[in-house]
């Protein structure tokens, strides 16, 4: 009666959504292509004690609801007579687990700045970069064996939400550097992208290896004249280029991002899942060559500090 309708409308409404998901699986039976949707959702129970119909969880603080969906994919073709249609997911699987490839792992670097010693080096509040002047500079130190005062590899492939200012930094002075990735096994890489806290390189190459190290070939060559430094068009002008000065900008000083994408229209692939797709994106291990150091603008700006202590890299991711 009106009553119990009203009774079902309060308990629906104390039944709070919190969470829905869904996972997806396709796979062959009987010359048939049977596909099954799990959707999943996740309600807060926390309060259900007056709620009659659930009196049984109440001890519980949620309620997890699965609902199960399968259907069969097939094609009429004549009388008495099925044929599967063929789908880019046949023979694997159509939605491969994806995620960040450097979460938990801790790349190797050349250097870390105070590994020796204690190293004084100087930047640009990013604060400051939001100006039209560039204020004062900050002059602190660095020693890897004080965690108060150490930038170690492993702080660029740490939680960002967790962590948003940590960063890696090299030795002071040095020009040459290199950022190395094992992944110890094959993935499929589709994009990288690097923030830096000192001004981005005015030379560096993305690299790749397909077995373990041992050959390297380059996935982009960025730099400021591409012609200058590698002898390659610029992809800007170049449709299709290895190089580009698209990232090599040197403002912002601070937080300039670096985008790779493997898969871009030039390569012309239209299937992800095909050969020709996979043997781009495929990898075992990654390499960032940076190859030469770029000076802030506000460092020409009459700067009573030493130039040698801005003279290093630093990323945050």
């Amino acid at each position: 009666g009106r009553n119990d309708r009203a009774k079902t409308r309060q308990s629906q409404n104390k039944l709070r959504g919190v969470g829905v998901f869904f996972s997806f699986s396709c796979q062959r039976l009987s010359g048939l292509q049977t596909c099954k949707i799990a959707l999943i959702t996740v309600f807060d129970l926390t309060s259900v004690a007056k709620m009659d119909f659930l009196d049984r969880v109440t001890q519980h603080k949620s309620l997890t609801l699965i609902v199960f969906l399968e259907y069969v994919i097939f094609s009429q073709l004549g009388a008495g007579s099925m044929k599967p249609r063929t789908f880019r997911c046949d023979g694997h699987s159509c939605n491969p687990a994806v995620g960040n490839l450097a979460t938990g792992r801790i790349p190797t670097t050349l250097t870390t700045c105070g590994q020796n010693s204690t190293e004084l080096y100087c930047f640009y509040p990013e604060h400051n970069l939001h100006h039209s002047s560039c204020g004062m500079p900050k002059c602190t130190k660095c020693n890897a064996n004080q965690p108060n005062n150490s930038h170690h590899p492993d702080e660029m492939t740490d939680d960002f939400f967790l962590h948003p200012g940590s960063w890696w930094q090299s030795a002071q002075g040095v020009h040459r550097e290199e950022i190395r990735l094992d992944l110890e096994t094959e993935f499929y890489l589709t994009h990288v992208i690097v923030v830096f806290k000192s001004p981005r390189p005015a030379a560096m190459v993305l690299e790749r290896s397909q077995d373990y190290g041992q050959t390297w070939r380059p996935y982009k060559y960025f730099a400021v004249n591409c012609t200058a430094t590698f002898g390659l068009p610029d992809d800007n002008s170049e449709e299709g280029s290895l190089c580009t000065s698209r990232y090599s900008d040197v403002v912002p000083c601070t937080r300039g991002e670096v985008i790779f994408r493997a898969l871009t229209p030039t390569n012309k692939i239209e299937d992800p899942y095909s050969p020709e797709a996979q043997a781009v994106l495929k990898l075992t291990n990654l390499r960032l060559l940076l190859l030469k150091r770029q000076e802030c603008p506000c460092q020409g700006s009459g700067l009573l500090e030493k130039p040698h202590r801005f003279a290093h890299y630093a990323i945050y991711d």
